[in-house]
C-alpha cells in the first residue's frame, strides 16, 4: 500500500469533467458504489493504490475510493494512525472516529475532519476498511457553507459502498465480527433512505430501530423556535450543519412529533417507522441490561435514578464520550454491544444554547406525561454513568435526539 495522501481529494475542485455513470463497478477490487448520472468521475494509478475521483456538477463536492492490497501486519487502527498523523493538513481538527459499515454490512472505521483549504472551512469524512486482502479509503468532502445542501446527496453515495458477492456473516474476525453487534440491518432491511439520506438499522431483540440518529429538516439558522408550518426544523449542534452530519440533528418534542399528541405517531419518521414509546424504550433497556431483563421490572419505573444496571453503557457508542467530568474516570465510552451507537450529541436547551457536547446523549419518546401536559419523557445517557435515567422535560423549548423504530 502507497501512504495515503489528501491532495487529490481537494484537487478534485480544480479537474475538468470526465464520463459520468450511474453506478461504477470495480471487478479487480471487487466494489461497487452507486454514482449519479451527472457527476463526473476520473481513475488514475497512484504508485500501487488505485484512486477513482467522483465529483458534483458544480464542484463543491467530492468522493474519493482509493483501492489498494493490504501488506502483512497493517490493521485498522495502523491504517488510521497513518491516515491521520501523515496525510491530513496542517490543523486539521478530528471530530470524531467510531464503527461504520458498508452498504451490505461490512464493518470498518469512520473518521470525521474540519481543516481549512484556501481559506475555506471543509468537512471531510473517510471510511477506512480492510477485508479479503485488500484496503479501502472512501473520502467525501464539502465546504462547511455548503454542508446542508450537498450532504444529503453526498451520504447517499458513500452509503452506496458495497464489497461485492459478499454477505456480512463473510467478514473476518479480525475487523469486527461481534456476535452482539447487529450493525449488518434488520432482516429484510438492511438500511433505509429517507429524504436524500440513507440510515443504518438494527435488530435488538423483537424490536427494529434506526441505528443512527434522524437527520431531517432545515436547519434553524439563529436562535429560535421551530413553527407549525409543514416544514421539518431541527437544531445544529453549534448551530453548525456540519455537526448535524456527526450526530444528527436536535428536534423539539412538537417538532418530532410533527405537532400530533398521538403517543407512538410516526411524526417525523419515515412510513413504515414511527416514533418509540416509553414502553418500547423500556424493552429496548431491558435486553440491554446484564441483570433486569423484565421491561416491567419496578426498576424502570424509576425516575432520575439507578435504572437497571449496564444498558446504557451496552447501548452508548465505542468512542466520542468525554473524561468524567465527576471524578475524572476516562473510561466513560460505551461497548455498543448491540449496534444502537448512542452517540453524545448534547441538547439544545431553553435558553437556545448548545451544551454537553461529548457527555451526554438525549432522546425524546413520544409519551407525554400523563399528569403535566407541557412535559414528555425523555431518556439521557451521561458519561459517568452505566444506567440510562427517565425524566419529564418540557415539549417546546428543549432540542434532543430522535431515534425511529419500525411499525
Amino acid at each position: 500500500m502507497k501512504p495515503l495522501a489528501i491532495t487529490p481529494i481537494l484537487l478534485l475542485f480544480l479537474l475538468g469533467s470526465y464520463t459520468s455513470r450511474a453506478q461504477f463497478h470495480d471487478s479487480e477490487f471487487k466494489f461497487s458504489i452507486d454514482i449519479p448520472a451527472n457527476w463526473s468521475q476520473n481513475s488514475y494509478m497512484d504508485g500501487s493504490d488505485k484512486v477513482y475521483d467522483f465529483y458534483s456538477p458544480d464542484e463543491n463536492a467530492a468522493v474519493q475510493l482509493r483501492a489498494f492490497k493490504s501488506i502483512d501486519g497493517l490493521n485498522m487502527d495502523l491504517l488510521t494512525q497513518v491516515y491521520e498523523q501523515n496525510y491530513l493538513p496542517a490543523g486539521t481538527q478530528k471530530e470524531s472516529l467510531h464503527d461504520h459499515t458498508s452498504n451490505n454490512g461490512i464493518p470498518g472505521k469512520q473518521g470525521i475532519y474540519v481543516m481549512d483549504y484556501q481559506g475555506n472551512k471543509v468537512g471531510m469524512s473517510s471510511f477506512f476498511m480492510l477485508q479479503n486482502g485488500f484496503g479501502y479509503v472512501l473520502t467525501a468532502i464539502i465546504p462547511i457553507s455548503m454542508m446542508e445542501q450537498k450532504s444529503p446527496e453526498v451520504k447517499s453515495i458513500t452509503q452506496s459502498f458495497r464489497l461485492d458477492g459478499m454477505a456480512p456473516a463473510e467478514t473476518k474476525k479480525h475487523v469486527n465480527n461481534n456476535p452482539h453487534n447487529q450493525s449488518t440491518g434488520c432482516p429484510g432491511i438492511g438500511s433505509i433512505n429517507y429524504q436524500g439520506q440513507t440510515y443504518r438499522t438494527v435488530q435488538i431483540g423483537n424490536q427494529c430501530w434506526m441505528a443512527e440518529n434522524l437527520n431531517v429538516g432545515k436547519m434553524i439558522a439563529q436562535p429560535g423556535y421551530p413553527t407549525d408550518d409543514n416544514i421539518i426544523e431541527k437544531y445544529c449542534p453549534d448551530y453548525n450543519e456540519s455537526k448535524c452530519a456527526k450526530y444528527g440533528g436536535l428536534y423539539t418534542w412538537n417538532e418530532m412529533m410533527a405537532y400530533s399528541k398521538e403517543e407512538g405517531a410516526q411524526g417525523i419518521c419515515p412510513q413504515g417507522w414511527h416514533l418509540p414509546t416509553e414502553k418500547e424504550w423500556r424493552i429496548l433497556e431491558a435486553y440491554a441490561d446484564s441483570e433486569f431483563k423484565n421491561p416491567d421490572d419496578p426498576t424502570w419505573e424509576k425516575k432520575d435514578a439507578q435504572r437497571g444496571k449496564d444498558a446504557a453503557k451496552h447501548l452508548k457508542s465505542k468512542s466520542g464520550w468525554s473524561k468524567n467530568h465527576i471524578n475524572g474516570d476516562p473510561n466513560t465510552n460505551g461497548t455498543d454491544k448491540f449496534g444502537f451507537n448512542a452517540l453524545p450529541s448534547g441538547v439544545i436547551r431553553d435558553n437556545l444554547t448548545y451544551a454537553f457536547e461529548g457527555r451526554v446523549a438525549y432522546f425524546w419518546t413520544s409519551t407525554p406525561n400523563p399528569t403535566w401536559g407541557d412535559l414528555a419523557n425523555r431518556r439521557a445517557f451521561r458519561e459517568y454513568t452505566d444506567h440510562p435515567e427517565r425524566s419529564y422535560k418540557a415539549k417546546k423549548y428543549l432540542g434532543y435526539s430522535v431515534r425511529c423504530i419500525k411499525n
